[in-house]
């Protein structure tokens, strides 16, 4: 089901598709598995959306802890083989000190020459933080030597309508799971577990396929907060994101608007943490740090405690809108809009205040 006015402005078969990928030495069986399937990811999105281009950003880290490349950046391109050829140029080495330069690969990758009607998917592979989260051994402890910072990216993004799917390496990335879960939360995505390396192109696939039939129902999102927002500016109304989403969902439902979601091993993904969602309400890099300090320390546990269990992350049929869902439509829709909110550092609650100026912007 798809909205008049929304197709208007947007084109179901258009998808851009951008990978965003960490090539220092721990990731080679995860580099080796999106060489052997990346052709057969192309071609699974393509019977979605006709019209797919892909992209690429390979990362490894500033000198003097690597000084073979910070980024490597391929714009989007028709050609499934030419991406294949990026992909299979690939290599996992160096490093360094543990961080990465996952600052610039997300500023490079919110940069590319995404299509203004299209789907834009961004998914990030990674099982390192960046600089600047206080980890022991940092080589740049104060963050992106070259002054890029996750967050900003991130709001660009959501601005421009891309979605950031991250997918946590486990367990190395554990650590850092709410970090990453905070960075998606703020553009609409979510953070994927990946267990074994081999599970790697099922997960992207599916993510890819959640978010085009995600954007094929956003017409009725944006139809939905534009009306809650004029109410809400003639009565001077506050409203959090976790009422609003409640309603969201019962107007959704309502109307029988279904849509595919991800689950992992059957069940609905781990919804954003409370520490995740107070990590996307800070402004910058510089804030976890002292939010951490502050605050309980990031989950290292699994959510899905798997031992010896393949984690598998597969994609239902058409279903009825979950809560989870519903606050990620609605966290989209307010980041495009750029709709003024506030954040509770402690509690991670959102308050829309629309009639408010000299508020931040949305997430």
């Amino acid at each position: 089901m798809v909205d008049d006015h929304w197709a208007a402005r947007h084109d179901r078969n258009k998808v851009d598709l951008a990978f965003i990928v960490d090539c220092t030495g721990s990731m080679g069986l995860h580099i080796k598995q999106a060489q052997k399937h990346v052709r057969s990811i192309a071609e699974t999105v393509s019977r979605t959306a006709f019209n797919v281009k892909l992209g690429l950003v390979e990362y490894r880290d500033h000198p003097p802890q690597d000084n073979s490349f910070i980024t490597k950046v391929h714009d989007f391109t028709h050609s499934v083989e030419e991406m294949k050829k990026w992909v299979d140029g690939m290599s996992a080495r160096g490093g360094g000190d543990g961080p990465e330069s996952v600052a610039c690969a997300l500023d490079a990758a919110s940069k590319l020459s995404y299509r203004k009607d299209a789907t834009k998917i961004c998914v990030l592979i990674a099982d390192a933080p960046p600089h600047g989260l206080g980890l022991e051994h940092d080589g740049f402890p104060d963050g992106c030597p070259t002054g890029n910072d996750p967050f900003k990216s991130c709001r660009a993004m959501v601005e421009k309508g891309i979605v950031l799917y991250c997918v946590g390496c486990e367990p190395n990335i554990l650590r850092y799971k709410d970090f990453f879960m905070g960075l998606a939360y703020i553009t609409g995505g979510q953070y994927v577990p990946l267990s074994k390396a081999q599970g790697l192109s099922k997960v992207i696939i599916n993510a890819s396929l959640e978010e085009v039939a995600h954007e094929n129902i956003m017409g009725y999102v944006e139809d939905f907060l534009n009306m809650v927002l004029e109410e809400m500016k003639a009565n001077k109304q506050k409203v959090t994101v976790d009422d609003l989403a409640d309603k969201l969902q019962e107007h959704l439902n309502l109307r029988s608007v279904k849509s595919r979601q991800l689950q992992c091993n059957s069940a609905e993904l781990q919804p954003p943490t409370p520490t995740a969602k107070s990590i996307a309400g800070l402004k910058k890099l510089s804030q976890v740090q002292q939010f951490l300090k502050k605050d309980t320390p990031m989950d290292y546990r699994s959510f899905y405690m798997y031992n010896n269990v393949t984690v598998e992350v597969t994609i239902t049929e058409p279903a009825e809108v979950t809560k989870n869902l519903s606050e990620r439509l609605l966290i989209k829709a307010l980041g495009r809009q750029k709709i003024p909110v506030e954040h509770d550092e402690e509690t991670g609650e959102i308050t829309i205040e629309p009639f408010m100026s000299g508020t931040s912007s949305a997430v």
